[in-house]
């Protein structure tokens, strides 16, 4: 069999087998038996089950925080007029964007969202809400630059609100959701959170 070939078996078995126990309850002895390999066989390719995970989700998680922080970056270069004008549009763009790079590769975002506590990816969803925290309290001085009273909100309600976003972000993969459904799902929700910064920015 082809190195490739050996790769691609191993991770086909790491991905049943962190799918079924999570990354905490998954172990390189079960992989190995998933892939008719031996143990050995996989640590002289992986060091260890943090380099497998790695592995196998790395790529589509970058691509999708990268999608993300693109996002967040381009809105912030724009005029701080057009950031007013076309704040909520902009966010269901790239929102919608986002659920096409997860739905393309779903199985692997499930193990990402769900099945990643104790690997480095369990605090995925705390980054982003850490980096809208972040954009949303830029965004609030653009508007009291621009002369928008804005009412004083303490960076632990933002925090909670942008957490509570995130989190129903992702909802539609705990749910099994189709895409369709996704989409709607997220852009109906985000109307929601939408009305309440109108009524903290305004």
């Amino acid at each position: 069999m082809l190195e490739d070939d050996i790769k691609t078996n191993i991770l086909i078995a790491a991905k049943e087998e962190f799918m079924l126990n999570g990354f905490n309850g998954a172990s390189i002895r079960n992989i190995a038996q998933k892939a008719n390999l031996t143990t050995g066989a996989i640590y002289n390719r992986f060091i260890g089950k943090d380099e497998l995970f790695e592995a196998l989700v790395g790529k589509r998680a970058k691509e999708l925080l990268d999608c993300f922080n693109f996002s967040q970056d381009e809105f912030m270069r724009l005029d701080p007029k057009e950031q007013e004008e076309i704040m909520y549009s902009y966010t269901e763009g790239k929102v919608t964007k986002m659920i096409d790079i997860i739905y393309s590769d779903l199985e692997i975002f499930d193990i990402i969202i769900n099945k990643s506590v104790g690997s480095r990816y369990e605090f995925y969803i705390d980054n982003m809400v850490d980096r809208e925290v972040e954009c949303t309290l830029a965004f609030m001085e653009v508007l009291k630059k621009m002369g928008h009273k804005v009412s004083a909100v303490d960076i632990t309600l933002v925090h909670m609100i942008c957490s509570a976003m995130f989190n129903l972000f992702f909802e539609p993969i705990r749910h099994k959701m189709k895409k369709e459904d996704a989409i709607k799902y997220v852009n109906e929700a985000f109307k929601f959170f939408n009305a309440g910064w109108d009524a903290i920015f305004n």
